[in-house]
């Protein structure tokens, strides 16, 4: 991603309207908070990315909404008790469904957590 092409927070009260900010992402299209989520936001027209962010046991900072990685990867605990490098070999793609279970599009994708840098 280009952050060039992204606008910082202080416009967001001025200029043209509607805004459309991509939430968590593309978070109903993509596994959210994930590099290919931001990706398809921006291509569906955001112009503000929405993320959340954690750290890890060695301080790196990670985006992921969630203090525990049970709800969208394959594993579980805190974020902040797993190093960079454990966190990067987890499935971000692992728990997506849009479609209330029936398939899980993104598994086994090699779709990672990020770093707010790789961001």
């Amino acid at each position: 991603m280009n952050p060039s092409t992204l606008k910082p927070f202080n416009l967001f009260f001025s200029g043209e309207r509607p805004r459309i900010i991509g939430h968590r992402g593309a978070s109903g299209e993509v596994p959210e908070n994930t590099l290919p989520s931001f990706q398809r936001a921006l291509e569906d027209g955001a112009k503000f990315l929405e993320l959340d962010v954690h750290s890890c046991k060695n301080d790196d900072v990670v985006i992921i909404h969630d203090a525990t990685l049970g709800r969208t990867t394959n594993g579980r605990g805190w974020v902040s008790r797993y190093s960079l490098k454990e966190i990067k070999k987890l499935d971000a793609g692992y728990r997506f469904t849009a479609d209330e279970g029936k398939s899980y599009p993104y598994r086994g994708k090699k779709i990672e957590i990020p770093t707010l840098k790789e961001l």
